[in-house]
């Protein structure tokens, strides 16, 4: 297996890793933040709701993983 695959499979498997996270702590912050806000949301439209927050869980974590693979500090971490 090459360097570059193995690499590869190893920024997406964080991606997910990253985005797993994310996207149980956003609503849970959103929620304690903004409850009202959270439930107006959420009555209004569920499905597109949910693919907000999914949405900007999975830019959070492809950001901090393109962020982290560039910088050489962050590496070391």
């Amino acid at each position: 297996m090459s360097n570059r695959s193995r690499s590869r499979r190893k920024f997406w498997r964080n991606v997910f890793l990253y985005f797993a996270v994310y996207a149980v702590l956003i609503p849970v912050v959103f929620y304690l933040l903004d409850t009202t806000t959270f439930m107006r949301l959420a009555q209004k439209d569920i499905l597109l709701f949910c693919l907000e927050l999914a949405g900007s869980a999975f830019a959070i974590s492809l950001i901090i993983n393109f962020w982290s693979r560039r910088d050489p500090e962050l590496q070391k971490w």
